[in-house]
């Protein structure tokens, strides 16, 4: 997966990524896997267009998930579970 995003923190795991069904893109899954509250960078291959974020039950949440450029920066709860929907 590190070729379309990797994490600078070893603790959350980039478990999934599944292709947009409705245009270029994907949906990317992950987890917080220590148990530690953290900050967390990913770092994608190419500049996304449009990042939101989506609880359990694959609802978006409010507003989109500021990026710049590749980088993406995000607040991660111990053992949270992350889903992002990322449209290239």
């Amino acid at each position: 997966m590190a070729g379309f995003v990797q994490s600078n923190t070893p603790g959350v795991i980039i478990e999934t990524l599944e292709p947009l069904r409705d245009g270029p893109g994907y949906e990317l899954g992950a987890f917080e896997s220590r148990g530690v509250a953290c900050d967390v960078a990913l770092s994608f291959a190419a500049p996304p267009k449009q990042v939101t974020r989506k609880d359990l039950f694959g609802t978006a949440l409010e507003g989109d998930v500021a990026h710049h450029g590749k980088i993406m920066r995000l607040a991660v709860k111990s053992f949270e579970i992350i889903t992002l929907r990322v449209k290239r």
